[in-house]
């Protein structure tokens, strides 16, 4: 179950403070801190029974709510699932914030983000393998609007990283859609290794494959043949 992570209806709370001046009312925070039980049932339910499986009946008696009030915070239970993965979203925000000034070069920049993802993925496993069993993402009515968020900021790095001299000129679009792509390919894959810490070698596998071939453009040394040979032998193994 997803229980004991971040606190987001503290976070709310807080956006809400700076942005009107004013501390929230008793109301709304309880509304607040009701909206994330009603998350963190969904979120346990999904993983318990799938999507198909919970009904909002079901997400209900876990969080211990009447059906009505529960409609009164989401309108549908594709509606929860949207506030799921905008939680997820926000998380990535902030990390990318927090290592905005962090003095390492784009790339090194770039591979903390991922491994700090990572680790907090680690703590969302349940939500994952449910994104991937029931292919939720695909369910969203906007999934493009919000998946542009990610591939917005892995552009911005990969530019920064250009005009570092770090990579060749490339189509950062088209990068980031590659890196997109190996990343959630692995996310889902390893959502279901045993091992707790698996989503831990998503960031050094995306820059195995995807950016230290670039970066070897630059330094212009090809991959040597026994390095090739030995990934080929261990992918064997």
């Amino acid at each position: 179950m997803l229980h004991g992570h971040d606190d987001d209806s503290g976070r709310v709370i807080k956006q809400m403070e700076s942005q009107s001046g004013n501390k929230p009312s008793r109301k709304e925070r309880e509304w607040l801190q009701r909206r994330k039980l009603i998350l963190e049932a969904a979120a346990g339910l999904f993983a318990e029974l799938g999507y198909s499986g919970t009904t909002m009946q079901h997400i209900a008696d876990r969080a211990d709510f009447s059906v009505g009030y529960l409609y009164r915070h989401f309108a549908a239970k594709i509606t929860i699932v949207e506030a799921l993965i905008d939680r997820e979203l926000d998380h990535y925000d902030r990390i990318v914030a927090e290592n905005a000034d962090s003095g390492l070069s784009p790339l090194q920049t770039y591979r903390r983000i991922l491994e700090k993802l990572c680790s907090h993925l680690t703590t969302r496993r349940d939500l994952v393998r449910v994104m991937s069993r029931d292919s939720l993402l695909r369910r969203l009515p906007d999934r493009n609007t919000r998946l542009q968020k990610f591939s917005a900021i892995d552009q911005e790095l990969m530019r920064q990283a250009w005009a570092a001299g770090e990579i060749p000129l490339v189509d950062f679009e088209l990068l980031s859609a590659v890196i997109s792509g190996v990343f959630d390919n692995l996310m889902m894959e390893f959502a279901e290794d045993e091992d707790p810490a698996a989503f831990e070698r998503i960031p050094g596998i995306v820059f195995e494959f995807v950016l230290d071939p670039l970066i070897r453009r630059i330094d212009g040394e090809s991959p040597r043949k026994e390095d090739t040979d030995a990934r080929h032998h261990s992918t064997e193994a």
